[in-house]
């Protein structure tokens, strides 16, 4: 898959851009409020492309609009409390440098929530988001795809004992999880979960058919009816070029006994399908 256009011109943008300016950070100080209001910064200026923003603990941050690209962001930690980022209809965040959706530091946490618009990570080697992937510290990362469209790498949790750990939900059937770049890879590590919550049409499938999807010994996959009530259907959950799954334990919440849910890895297909009552 392509990369849209405004993805591969705004990442030569950035690598266009003075090293002075990599790397500046603006802190998110108010409690709940806008991303495009300057006075909620620590540099009293919406944050630009160079920019690497902190939404700590406590604090909650919400993007409504098309803002500038940045270089990353970083959720929880700084204070008490879960760091909150929010992308709602309408809005386009890009990051350049990938981003953190937790950071490198024990008991800290931190909640994305896509409800629709944009979530960009860039066409970059570093074009991922990290869900608890800390392999030092003790850290959470909360993520929810309800709606809109991510584009990128998925690193979901660690694989080392105690350490990082990361739950994305993808809720419903009307948000697209789609590579920003031939190289993206989703992995989801032994303290990675990936959900899959449907609603009455069903879920939304990821869609990486050009790239490679890794599930570690231990991961987990969980699938939740939801508001879905047939009895009798196949659903393509992952499309992938290789899916590699090294024991990723599975989980069903919430069907009735007459749907009879199943899962099935195709590493020969690249496919994890949903069988309800067959």
């Amino acid at each position: 898959m392509t990369p849209p256009r405004h993805i591969l011109l705004l990442a030569l943008a950035f690598h266009a851009l003075p090293a002075a300016v990599w790397g500046q950070s603006n802190y998110f100080e108010a409690r709940t409020g806008a991303w495009e209001q300057d006075d909620n910064w620590s540099r009293k200026e919406v944050p630009d492309m160079g920019s690497q923003v902190v939404i700590g603990g406590g604090k909650s941050a919400s993007v409504s609009t098309q803002v500038s690209p940045i270089s990353t962001f970083y959720l929880g930690g700084n204070g008490k409390g879960v760091g909150k980022l929010t992308i709602l209809p309408g809005a386009r965040l890009q990051t350049m440098g990938g981003a953190h959706a937790h950071r490198n530091l024990d008991n800290t946490e931190g909640h994305l929530h896509l409800q629709g618009g944009e979530l960009i990570m860039s066409t970059g080697t570093a074009a991922s988001l990290y869900l608890g992937t800390s392999s030092t510290s003790a850290t959470k990362s909360i993520a929810t795809f309800s709606g809109g469209t991510f584009y990128g790498s998925l690193r979901i949790g660690a694989d080392e004992p105690e350490k990082g750990t990361g739950i994305l939900t993808i809720e419903g059937s009307k948000c697209t999880v789609r590579p920003s770049t031939q190289s993206n890879t989703i992995q989801v590590r032994t303290n990675g979960t990936l959900v899959f919550k449907l609603d009455a049409q069903g879920p939304s499938p990821i869609v990486f058919d050009k790239q490679v999807v890794q599930f570690s010994k231990g991961s987990t996959l969980v699938i939740e009816a939801g508001q879905y009530k047939g009895i009798s259907d196949s659903f393509t959950l992952i499309k992938a070029r290789r899916l590699e799954d090294n024991g990723a334990v599975v989980e069903y919440r919430g069907f009735e006994e007459l749907q009879k849910p199943k899962v099935r890895f195709s590493t020969k297909t690249g496919e994890v399908i949903l069988h309800i009552g067959k």
